[in-house]
């Protein structure tokens, strides 16, 4: 898995019961990634043999999951980000925490892989970009339409 990943993001879980997990990871494999609980020494064994940076065993604390994106870097990460987010609104006791990532074979820190995981999607820019163009368009056109208006009242 490891040599197949465009990125892998390594992740700390808290609490989190199997029905929940198990949804996060149909989402995940939806948009094109494996989620999957790693055995911590296994995975630092794996990635020094498949030759990632290494990481500190000692910074992989509580239960490790690894999200490993096969297809695009970045929806996966929105699937967990939208989990993270449903999570905190509904004020659960359970969590999921990014420890970091890697990317390109080097490890980023977490700070790193939640800015990536909050950056809009290719749709939703050209979403905001449409309608940042439509707006003055639509308040041109309406303007346009109430002149007219006033015009045909005057020639009555």
């Amino acid at each position: 898995m490891l040599e197949q990943a465009k990125n892998v993001i390594v992740m700390k879980m808290f609490a989190i019961p199997v029905n929940e997990i198990n949804k996060v990871r149909m989402a995940v494999a939806e948009d094109g990634g494996k989620l999957q609980v790693v055995k911590k020494r296994l995975f630092v064994r794996a990635l020094e043999e498949s030759g990632y940076e290494g990481v500190d065993l000692n910074n992989l604390e509580w239960s490790v999951i690894v999200l490993y994106s096969l297809e695009d870097e970045f929806k996966p990460l929105k699937a967990i980000n939208k989990f993270k987010k449903q999570w905190k609104k509904e004020k659960q006791k359970y969590s999921i925490e990014y420890l970091g990532g890697f990317y390109d074979k080097s490890w980023k820190d977490a700070q790193y892989v939640t800015d990536v995981a909050e950056l809009p999607t290719k749709e939703e820019l050209i979403g905001k970009f449409a309608f940042l163009i439509k707006y003055p368009v639509q308040a041109f056109a309406m303007n346009l339409k109430q002149i007219a208006e006033k015009k045909e009242e005057n020639a009555q």
